[in-house]
């Protein structure tokens, strides 16, 4: 019995010995299998490039194209409204002045100014089919104008 603990003793001595050099191991075989995989090519940077991706360069540069001029149609579409007679006119009746809201039309992010493009764009046709008079578009044009100061504000 007595043979048998100092037997047992001993390997769990042998174990907490080798626990702390175990991690010496454990390091050196993680560095030898990164270096066998890339010597066998598993990460090679050919084989990583000859993945297809998921979207073409091309058609990348394709988006991000259309999405300028998009934006830049809601700009210049949202500059135009601002800057009718009539709009401009009710404006400065209400002390904002006009260019500055202008100016202040590239500086929406892309979702706000899509949606005040839009709203334009039916405040434009309701105007053209009479739907309008001079002082609902008097409120709507200080609510626009209104709406693209708070938001810049925040």
């Amino acid at each position: 019995m007595i043979a048998e603990m100092c037997s047992l003793g001993k390997i769990i001595e042998n174990v907490r010995s080798h626990g702390r050099s175990n991690r010496g191991v454990q390091a050196g075989f993680i560095a030898g299998l990164a270096f066998w995989l890339m010597a066998l090519g598993v990460f090679s940077p050919q084989r990583l490039d000859a993945a297809e991706h998921v979207v073409s360069p091309e058609e990348l540069r394709e988006r991000i194209k259309s999405a300028r001029e998009t934006r830049e149609d809601q700009v210049r579409e949202v500059r135009g409204f601002f800057s009718s007679e009539a709009v401009e006119k009710d404006l400065t009746a209400v002390g904002l002045d006009p260019a500055k809201i202008e100016m202040l039309v590239p500086l929406l992010d892309d979702d706000e100014l899509a949606r005040l493009a839009q709203r334009t764009r039916g405040i434009e046709r309701d105007l053209a089919a009479g739907a309008l008079n001079n002082q609902q578009l008097t409120y709507i044009v200080i609510a626009l104008a209104t709406a693209i100061v708070v938001i810049l504000a925040t």
